[in-house]
């Protein structure tokens, strides 16, 4: 609604010797002001490349997306909060999450 949500999402694995891994975040920006409205920490394993879909259900609005070590989760977009996890890879998750049909969907 007001907000733009940003996916920082860091890599833990395939960094060189000595570099240590920055902290992978969702994060929802005041459009007009640009101040952080909320931060959900995510698990840094390896970078992901895809962003969450929006869901709209009667009581809230979800973001629904996919990571590497939590798998498909849901993030309550008023608050960030986490509502759900379901681990579902093993390997990078490289796609956005996308709804159709009752399905959540992504790759890796």
């Amino acid at each position: 609604d007001d907000k733009l949500i940003l996916v920082n999402s860091q890599d833990a694995e395939e960094l060189p010797p000595g570099v240590e891994p920055g902290v992978s975040s969702i994060v929802a920006l005041n459009l007009k002001s640009g101040e952080t409205i909320w931060e959900n920490k995510r698990l840094t394993t390896r970078v992901c490349y895809g962003v969450p879909c929006v869901v709209k259900q009667a009581d809230k609005t979800l973001l629904l997306g996919a990571g590497t070590k939590e798998g498909f989760f849901a993030i309550d977009a008023a608050s960030g909060k986490t509502e759900w996890e379901f681990a579902a890879f093993d390997k990078r998750v490289v796609s956005s999450a996308v709804m159709g049909g009752g399905l959540l969907i992504s790759t890796c």
